[in-house]
């Protein structure tokens, strides 16, 4: 991080001016470890544990601590490592997994093995029926849908199509929390004072959330960590690709003295007419568009995609 600021030093003046921009540099909330004790897939075991919705709990049966992840599975990003003897209130199960609140508004889904009954339960707990060998989810977040891969990437973009421009800005509901029926926000002018509601983002706040960099995370939380500066000149999570390899999930980005942009491509031509997701600007907001991308974009490729 303290590199990342460095690098940032020198041009911050221009990132702050560019239209698509704001608040580069943001420091994560919450330290980022992946130190927890292993989790392991509900097919591998009977699901023997369950809590309410409303139930206490605490981290327990740990060695390192406990991974508290964006989504249910080991394919999800973690969070933060809670600690033993951590206090948290279930809101939700899918399969071995919880959504705990663990108060400050941060939730996340945590393994259910290494959880605990910590106060009185609103109903006595029960087990859980065996997982099926092949379960058909209620939901695509419950399918793993949103996870960090190329279907996931793109899953998330399309969850956000419809919501509003907000320069500086960067905050959605989580894409699997049905998105389509919060306040999408709504933009005024392309200034941070210019945006009404609590989600919305401009266009690198939107590639940051959609590509689940940690520093973005949660989706609802308000981080806004890189630029378009950074997206075009370093390689914090992502590669500098050649653009005629461009894949799915992959973004393109320019760079033009203190304005710039980035988008996500879906498919088309890397080099003429695709389809891409992005937060276009405060008449547009964020959305799905067959568009053409001029010579002066850059592709980036996320790392682990």
């Amino acid at each position: 991080m303290k590199q990342l600021l460095s690098a940032a030093a020198t041009p911050l003046l221009l990132v702050y001016l560019s239209a698509c921009v704001g608040q580069a540099g943001a420091l994560e909330e919450e330290r980022q470890l992946t130190g927890g004790d292993p989790e392991q897939i509900d097919g591998s075991r009977q699901i023997s544990y369950h809590f309410a919705p409303g139930t206490q709990v605490e981290v327990c049966n740990v060695r390192n601590g406990l991974n508290n992840r964006s989504g249910p599975s080991t394919g999800y990003m973690v969070l933060r490592v809670l600690p033993p003897g951590a206090s948290a209130v279930v809101r939700k199960q899918s399969g071995s997994w919880f959504y705990i609140e663990l108060g400050g508004a941060r939730f996340g889904w945590s393994y259910g093995h290494y959880l605990c009954s910590a106060g009185p339960q609103p109903h006595p707990p029960v087990p859980a029926p065996p997982t099926p060998s092949n379960p058909t989810p209620s939901n695509p977040g419950n399918s793993g849908g949103f996870g960090l891969s190329r279907d996931g990437i793109i899953n998330t973009a399309k969850a956000y199509v419809g919501f509003s421009y907000w320069w500086g800005g960067a905050r959605f509901p989580a894409p699997w929390d049905n998105p389509g029926a919060k306040d999408k926000g709504k933009c005024y002018s392309s200034s941070y004072s210019g945006h009404s509601g609590s989600y919305g983002a401009d266009c690198s706040g939107f590639a940051s959330k959609v590509w689940q960099l940690p520093n973005a995370l949660p989706f609802d939380q308000k981080k806004h960590p890189y630029s378009t500066y950074h997206f075009y000149n370093q390689s914090n999570y992502w590669n500098h690709i050649d653009r005629g390899q461009a894949k799915r999930a992959d973004a393109m980005v320019y760079r033009s003295g203190s304005s710039g942009h980035i988008l996500i491509y879906e498919s088309g031509s890397p080099w003429g007419q695709a389809w891409t997701y992005e937060a276009r600007g405060c008449s547009y907001g964020v959305v799905h568009n067959l568009r053409s991308i001029s010579s002066s974009y850059r592709a980036r490729r996320r790392h682990g995609v």
